[in-house]
């Protein structure tokens, strides 16, 4: 069996020639911290003595996820924007999710008027004509490999409304949902819940 110090030069050697070009390796040689970039082709020869080799460092850490909706300040009813992290609360399972941004709300908001008149649910001109007493939740979204905003909109309040999604079967015009493309700025889809 080899001896650890020889299995230390042959991961040394591997990291190195793997090329991870740009990466800094730290090795140890005795009390003494040097940190060097790996280069393709680096002989593992150039190390003298027992050397032990960490992985390379990471830049900074990403912002920790949110676990809370986030209130958004607008006149109205309330609206939520829902996290990365509690997207299976607010919408179905089997989608990957991201964080929407206030932005992202205020071009769906800006998108939404266009998109109601131009329906051919004869319901959509009561919607627009109501649109300031519907509560929202805004919840990230990947569908066909596109992010979207799934826009969800209620008159009626309930009281867990911003630790679910709020789903209804029927229910008529109080009930609405959207999805809307921030890259495109369209809204791709509007559905209004059917009537009991």
């Amino acid at each position: 069996m080899p001896a650890i110090s020889d299995r230390v030069h042959e991961l040394r050697f591997w990291v190195l020639a793997w090329g991870l070009s740009g990466m800094a390796c730290e090795r140890s040689l005795g009390s003494e911290q040097v940190s060097r970039p790996a280069a393709a082709g680096a002989s593992a020869t150039a190390a003298a003595g027992p050397a032990t080799v960490s992985p390379p460092k990471a830049g900074p850490l990403p912002p920790p996820i949110a676990s809370s909706v986030l209130l958004l300040q607008r006149p109205g009813p309330e609206a939520i924007l829902v996290p990365r992290a509690l997207g299976a609360e607010f919408y179905f399972s089997g989608v990957e999710f991201w964080s929407p941004t206030e932005a992202d709300a205020r071009a769906l908001e800006a998108a939404l008027p266009g998109a109601l008149r131009s329906s051919k649910d004869r319901r959509a001109a009561a919607i627009s004509s109501q649109l300031g007493k519907y509560r929202r939740q805004y919840v990230g979204i990947v569908r066909g490999g596109k992010r979207r905003v799934f826009g969800n909109f209620f008159c009626e309040a309930r009281p867990d409304w911003k630790e679910r999604g709020v789903f209804v079967k029927d229910g008529g015009d109080c009930y609405f949902q959207v999805q809307f493309e921030p890259g495109s700025g369209d809204i791709v889809e509007l559905n209004i819940n059917g009537e009991a």
